[in-house]
């Protein structure tokens, strides 16, 4: 048992080092911690006519590097966005080229650009419909809608469509998935960490698992309130991730070590569950974040 609480804990220090470092270190755009928010941005498109669309955004010269070509997009589908020009020092976010045909949306997540132009191209047609003003990531998770109704596409060929003002802010779109985005989190969390408490820690006492449940709806409330209030997108809202995802931490460590400590022996124990409970939750959050990205 004391071999077991030392090895506990020598994985404990190991796993505080890597956390800390992932916390201190500048953030990748495919990143995730714990089943908190992600950041994201996504375009609803309406009147698309049926046909066949590819989408992506317009980014800032000035915030990105060279990106990555998709993987599940045609090179003939890549090369003709990478022929559109430039235009008021955009250009076009090939990495996220994507096919919108069925899911009706072009979709960012992690990390989001601050600022963008919706970028689409109807291969049937070949036609690109692009939005002439600049839009931001006006929240956390932005929600627009863009309408191409009046656009008469099938009667368009060989042609570059500007829309201005066609995208409309998705309000009703943005609290109802929030919603039932937080709700769907909260419930992961709560399930892992009570989980692993009960079948690898021992702590099968009502009184223990109704304090691990607690601190968690708490704690996740804590973090998804943060990064809703500050409506921060882009680097800036990742960044808050981090804080909050780092102060969780400490929360439920200093509370599990408080309430706890009567179900298992020396500080060891808590400190090795809080963190291989946030640390598992970090693992199965970044791989669920790449099936269901809405609901991250």
């Amino acid at each position: 048992m004391k071999y077991l609480s030392g090895l506990i804990s020598k994985i404990s220090v190991v796993l505080i080092l890597v956390l800390t470092v992932i916390v201190l270190r500048p953030p990748k755009e495919t990143e995730s911690l714990d089943m908190g928010p992600k950041p994201s941005l996504t375009i609803y498109l309406k009147g698309t006519d049926g046909l066949k669309v590819y989408g992506t955004f317009m980014i800032s010269d000035k915030y990105y590097d060279d990106l990555d070509k998709p993987h599940n997009i045609s090179e003939e589908i890549v090369t003709k966005f990478l022929s559109f020009e430039k235009s008021d020092g955009m250009r076009v976010d090939i990495e996220y080229i994507q096919n919108c045909t069925v899911s009706g949306k072009v979709y960012e997540g992690y990390m989001p650009p601050d600022e963008f132009k919706v970028l689409l191209y109807f291969p049937e047609i070949d036609v690109f419909v692009v939005t002439d003003e600049i839009y931001d990531c006006y929240a956390f998770d932005s929600y627009y809608t863009l309408d191409l109704t009046n656009c008469d596409l099938k009667n368009q060929s060989n042609t570059i469509i500007e829309i201005d003002k066609g995208m409309k802010y998705s309000e009703v779109k943005w609290r109802t998935i929030g919603l039932i985005s937080l709700i769907f989190r909260l419930t992961l969390t709560v399930g892992i960490e009570v989980l692993i408490g009960y079948a690898l820690f021992k702590f099968r006492h009502k009184k223990s698992i109704k304090t691990i449940i607690k601190i968690n709806i708490i704690t996740q409330l804590i973090l998804n309130l943060g990064v809703d209030i500050f409506n921060l997108g882009g680097l800036p809202g990742l960044m808050t991730i981090y804080f909050y995802e780092f102060l969780v931490l400490i929360i439920e460590g200093i509370t599990y070590n408080i309430h706890l400590n009567n179900e298992c022996r020396g500080c060891g124990t808590i400190v090795g569950y809080t963190i291989f409970a946030n640390f598992i939750s970090f693992i199965l959050g970044d791989v669920l974040a790449r099936y269901l990205p809405q609901m991250f």
